[in-house]
């Protein structure tokens, strides 16, 4: 006996094959932390290591201002930079309710989709400023470079990460707001400040999270 596409989606419900959290107040189990974990994360590595592994396109635009060329790259911001990374990969473990971990999922899955059309569609590339490393901090950032590319630049990912991170660090830790959002500044400016983006890079990135934060509203207005 064959069963249904609607009799096998009743026998093997979504929540089983997708486990997104319920929108509830009740704290996550560790299973569906590391589920969300990996439902935000994958998805979005491969993506951005998709289009890096295509390389920069003949056809691509830098988004350099000329003004920037002139700009000095300090090493040691470096170390803020690479905040990015720990800042974006704690939020599903302190997110303290299943809604929060389910928005969670539905935000980044729709910042990946977002920002993986326009790197399809705009083939734009920064040009990353060149120094010759003269500390640790340095010599990092010329090893992130090479596993990295000058491709998926506007808008910059690392600024996305970031606000959405401050974003849900504040939900957890509401006295603290300042603090995470502060970092994420921090890190945006940084994307400046080791030359690894430029400024429309960083201002589209911020642009980007705005529409993710604010898409239902916009939604509801159009």
């Amino acid at each position: 006996m064959y069963l249904t596409l609607a009799q096998f989606f009743c026998v093997c419900p979504m929540k089983i094959l997708v486990p997104i959290p319920a929108s509830t107040a009740e704290s996550p189990a560790w299973r569906e932390r590391v589920a969300v974990f990996l439902l935000v994360f994958v998805p979005y590595a491969c993506v951005y290591e998709y289009f890096i592994r295509q390389g920069t396109p003949d056809c691509a635009v830098y988004t350099n201002l000329p003004f920037e060329e002139t700009w000095p790259v300090w090493e040691w911001t470096q170390i803020v930079y690479d905040l990015a990374y720990p800042f974006a990969l704690l939020v599903p473990f302190v997110l303290k309710t299943k809604h929060s971990l389910r928005r969670l999922f539905f935000d980044s899955t729709f910042g990946t989709a977002l920002v993986g059309f326009l790197y399809l569609m705009f083939p734009f590339a920064v040009h990353q400023r060149d120094f010759d490393p003269q500390t640790w901090a340095g010599e990092l950032l010329l090893l992130e470079r090479s596993m990295d590319g000058e491709t998926c630049a506007l808008p910059s990912f690392h600024v996305i990460w970031a606000f959405l991170s401050a974003q849900y660090f504040s939900i957890s830790f509401p006295k603290w707001r300042w603090i995470w959002y502060a970092l994420a500044v921090l890190i945006s400016l940084s994307c400046l400040s080791t030359g690894n983006h430029s400024i429309p890079d960083v201002l589209a990135g911020a642009g980007a999270f705005v529409l993710i934060r604010c898409r239902q509203k916009l939604a509801r207005i159009c």
